[in-house]
């Protein structure tokens, strides 16, 4: 690979290459963060290798990601490979994610109602495959039983934030019931309220 390919290859278009002699190539490119201190930086590459395909392209060597890709589509083929990894068949992929405050969670392909890759949280995708359309940003599935892994259809109500606040705050006062003396509850899809059963 000459330089040239690098540099054609490079996503944030630099405008400046400086060879370091062993093996590596600095590239002067454009900040294009807001309120950042410089308005340029240098950042280091190497030839490296295309974990997917296999041909050679740039890896940068001053940021985390282990993998190289030489394009967005072994990129994404990647991608589409850890969905399938054993650790993560006993779910279909769905996994507990912190990112995603302890929701299952994957990306998704191949369907309609997302983009291609999109990370999605599974109560979320299994209302909207209920519902046969995405979500609206200010629709809110809430799980009735508390539990962010019970993603079971039955389990899941469709509201707004307005609701969500009033199951959660009908819930707490319950709680705060249930630590003087033993009661049940149930939620109300109606009223989308919890409510005693043995008072």
């Amino acid at each position: 690979m000459t330089i040239q390919t690098l540099i054609d290859r490079s996503i944030l278009k630099p405008d400046l290459v400086r060879d370091n002699m062993d093996g590596t190539y600095s590239i002067k490119v454009k900040v294009n963060k807001k309120n950042a201190v410089r308005s340029t930086q240098w950042n280091k590459y190497a030839i490296s290798h295309c974990d997917v395909c296999g041909n050679t392209c740039p890896k940068r060597l001053d940021s985390k990601p282990s993998r190289t890709y030489c394009t967005s589509i072994c990129h994404s083929k990647m991608q589409r490979e850890m969905n399938k990894r054993s650790k993560y068949q006993d779910n279909d992929g769905w996994r507990a994610k912190d990112s995603y405050h302890g929701y299952m969670a994957k990306r998704i392909w191949d369907n309609p109602f997302f983009t291609q890759g999109e990370w999605i949280t599974q109560h979320r995708y299994n209302m909207a495959m209920l519902l046969g359309r995405k979500l609206l940003k200010s629709e809110i599935v809430h799980h009735i039983d508390m539990n962010k892994r019970n993603n079971n259809i039955n389990n899941l109500w469709l509201c707004n934030a307005s609701q969500h606040q009033t199951a959660h705050m009908s819930f707490n006062m319950l709680c705060a019931e249930a630590m003087s003396k033993p009661v049940q509850f149930k939620f109300n899809i109606e009223t989308g309220k919890y409510y005693l059963t043995n008072k």
